[in-house]
């Protein structure tokens, strides 16, 4: 691996994180994001030698890229306890505020 792909991996990797972060990301999607932007854009500077599409780099590219973040996902789920799911109790509960909230109010 080159100096020069391995700072393209590490800025994109970064730049991700930080839009991850501007987009209300906690910091558990900002770090996922950060390796499979990581890889992704690794694999597509590799991969652009390679392949004569720009449509087939990016698929390839992706398609790595997203296996890299369940990966680490399912990695932080059974080692931090970090669960992704909300329980049924938090969906009923966000589900009876978003239909309170928007709700429109008729003055009979």
């Amino acid at each position: 691996m080159s100096n020069s792909l391995l700072m393209l991996g590490l800025a994109a990797a970064l730049a991700c994180c930080a839009l991850t972060f501007l987009l209300g990301g906690a910091w558990v999607e900002m770090i996922l994001a950060f390796f499979g932007t990581g890889i992704g854009n690794a694999v597509r500077c590799k991969r652009s030698k390679h392949y004569r599409t720009l449509v087939l780099c990016t698929t390839v590219s992706v398609a790595a890229a997203c296996p890299v973040y369940a990966g680490c996902l399912k990695i932080a789920e059974m080692t931090c306890g970090i669960a992704m799911v909300k329980s049924d109790l938090e969906r009923h509960h966000s589900c009876a505020a978003a239909r309170t909230h928007f709700r429109p109010h008729y003055d009979g």
